[in-house]
């Protein structure tokens, strides 16, 4: 396969001002294909228009676990209130073409040498945080998807870039670029488009650059308040568009922010001669 730029996203949640503005952000580059890790439903009021907008696009897209709750084939017992009441609603407002869209969607799909899942290989409501769980999934990989080198998952709505041989590349509501090691698998989470879970909301989203080994993660502005309405119109809460970030969330993140500060202080000095 040719080198290829990729525009990743995960998590829509029925944010269609969230997905236009990642669209719109990316419209004046090369991108090759557009990649999605599910959940384009839950949570917003815009289902269809965000299911829409991502078939019309001919993405790459992979079922996730809000999906499959809309549809019927997965049960919302491991949702909190707000998912279950927001479901409701969804799994109400789903016309056929969306219905069907999300019907035919797969758990797992490769482009190239990326893998491409929601929540872990196996299960699109597992949620893959720690190093140890991040290790274990690319091992999968490397024996279910032989060639593949780059995994990319969603589902935590929170950036991750992650190498067994080179530990975590950056994590958290941060923005950056990241040269990914050819010789090793890595781990790459673009966060969430429609649902922010940490202080700033905002459109999250990663392009992927196979020909020159790098991921960019970048997040843009979107009209919240025309979102809010939204939200309204539709009779859901209007802080559906974001959550807290779980207090594991804040902990690792505050772990490697700490790690990073202490590795730019800690510099190897001039060697001393020999005596």
């Amino acid at each position: 396969m040719r080198p290829v730029r990729l525009l990743v996203l995960s998590d829509v949640h029925g944010n269609a001002h969230a997905l236009r503005a990642v669209l719109d952000a990316a419209a004046g580059e090369r991108i090759d294909r557009v990649l999605c890790l599910g959940d384009l439903v839950g949570y917003g009021p815009f289902p269809n228009e965000c299911a829409a907008t991502l078939a019309d696009l001919g993405a790459v897209t992979v079922v996730g676990n809000h999906d499959l709750i809309a549809i019927g084939e997965l049960t919302d017992e491991r949702c909190g209130p707000l998912a279950r009441r927001t479901g409701a609603w969804t799994r109400a407002a789903l016309d056929e073409r969306t219905r069907a869209h999300l019907a035919a969607l797969p758990r797992t799909a490769r482009v190239g040498d990326v893998l491409l899942a929601h929540g872990s290989i196996d299960d699109p409501q597992t949620y893959v945080r720690g190093v140890e769980r991040a290790a274990a999934e690319l091992e999968r990989m490397g024996r279910d998807a032989p060639g593949a080198r780059v995994l990319l998952l969603g589902h935590t709505h929170q950036p991750w870039a992650f190498g067994p041989a080179t530990g975590t590349l950056l994590r958290g509501p941060r923005s950056g670029v990241v040269a990914l090691d050819p010789a090793h698998p890595h781990l790459v989470n673009p966060g969430s488009v429609g649902q922010s879970r940490d202080r700033t909301v905002a459109a999250r989203f990663a392009v992927l650059d196979t020909a020159r080994g790098r991921v960019e993660f970048r997040a843009v502005p979107y009209d919240v308040a025309g979102h809010v309405r939204g939200l309204r119109a539709a009779g859901l809460p209007d802080g559906s568009h974001r959550m807290a970030p779980t207090v594991r969330d804040r902990v690792v993140g505050a772990r490697w922010t700490l790690a990073r500060r202490v590795r730019g202080l800690i510099r190897p000095g001039p060697r001393r001669p020999p005596r």
